[in-house]
């Protein structure tokens, strides 16, 4: 049930179109979805709502994010079909992890990359550029095969489907907390506690998938719920 459910797209799409047609003379900048990447997270963990399908970390939530793009997508659409008129703009709240290299070693820069689009990139790059991120395909992909599956563990998009879904968007919306070292698993010998450096509910997936070892730096203070590092300059 819920996101898993394909039919999903198609009720989310008739909220949708109660919601324009109730306040579209009022609303005239629109967020489908707040911060996919986390909603999609409670499925195959046990942070988020639902908390649902933890066996099956690093697959559920794959799934629940191709039938999040293609709501956004339908939503989008219906609006700009039929609520045109009504001179909205609509986009999503991308949420991720900002990542910036532990040292300027080549393999902690492309950890950083691969955090961006393992994060970011994964709502984004369907909607602003098509598809999922090559980067996130092939390591995803990869790994599937190693673990011996008949599939990937990220669902593959149609060409309608990534034709549907970009484009849909009239602006960046971005949700940012803070900031975090990244450095590339295969070549940190540092220990990184995972607990403190990097979020819980991020561990299973996003290291597995990735192979990003979070830190912060010391010197950066911490807000007062000690749940986050203060860096502006991130």
């Amino acid at each position: 049930g819920g996101w898993t459910n394909p039919e999903i797209v198609n009720i989310f799409q008739e909220y949708a179109d109660l919601v324009f047609k109730t306040y579209g003379h009022k609303v005239k900048w629109w967020l489908t979805i707040n911060e996919p990447s986390m909603a999609a997270l409670g499925y195959g963990g046990e942070t988020f709502a639902p908390a649902a399908y933890e066996n099956l970390t690093g697959v559920v939530e794959y799934q629940v994010g191709r039938n999040m793009l293609l709501a956004h997508a339908g939503a989008y659409r219906l609006y700009k079909r039929k609520y045109i008129h009504q001179n909205g703009k609509l986009s999503m709240v991308f949420g991720g992890l900002f990542c910036i290299p532990k040292t300027d070693h080549l393999e902690d820069r492309k950890a950083a990359e691969r955090c961006f689009q393992n994060t970011y990139g994964w709502f984004g790059h369907p909607i602003f550029i098509g598809d999922y991120p090559p980067e996130m395909r092939k390591t995803i992909d990869e790994l599937s095969r190693r673990e011996h599956r008949n599939t990937s563990r990220l669902p593959y998009l149609t060409q309608d489907e990534i034709a549907y879904i970009k484009g849909t968007a009239d602006y960046y919306g971005l949700s940012q907390y803070t900031t975090y070292l990244a450095s590339d698993e295969a070549s940190d010998k540092s220990n990184v506690d995972p607990d403190i450096a990097y979020p819980k509910f991020f561990r299973r997936r996003l290291m597995k998938d990735t192979g990003v070892l979070f830190s912060s730096d010391p010197s950066w203070p911490a807000e007062s719920l000690y749940l986050y590092k203060v860096v502006p300059q991130g």
